[in-house]
Parts: C-alpha cells; sequence; structure tokens
C-alpha cells in the first residue's frame, strides 16, 4: 500500500516538475524548432514512465488475483 502511493503520488510530480524545467531551459537557450525538440524528448520520457506505472500496477493485480 505504501510503495503503491509512493508509485502512484511522488514519481508524476517529480516528473511534471522536471519537465516544466528542462521546458523552461530550452526556452531559455534554444529557439522553436528546438523548444519542439526537448518537449518530445520529456513526452517520450513521460509516456515510458507512464507504461511502466500502469504496467507494473496491472502486474500487482494479476498477481493478487492468483
Amino acid at each position: 500500500m505504501f510503495i503503491e502511493k509512493i508509485t502512484n503520488m511522488y514519481i508524476p510530480k517529480r516528473l511534471i516538475i522536471l519537465m516544466t524545467l528542462n521546458f523552461i531551459e530550452a526556452i531559455i537557450i534554444s529557439k522553436l524548432d528546438n523548444i519542439i525538440f526537448y518537449m518530445w524528448k520529456e513526452i517520450q520520457v513521460f509516456i515510458i514512465v507512464f507504461l511502466v506505472n500502469s504496467f507494473t500496477l496491472c502486474y500487482d493485480k494479476v498477481i493478487k488475483l492468483c
């Protein structure tokens, strides 16, 4: 229960903070073309983490059913 709370609550918040910081960094450092590139990288990371989190949650539920 405690581990599920950590994976559901803290990781997305940290990721959102990191994404916004990287986005601000991209705006400061680079031009519009590079901002899109930075955003795409961040979106990819977010999708991967989301898939991993949802997979682990489903896996835990399957184990509990068995």
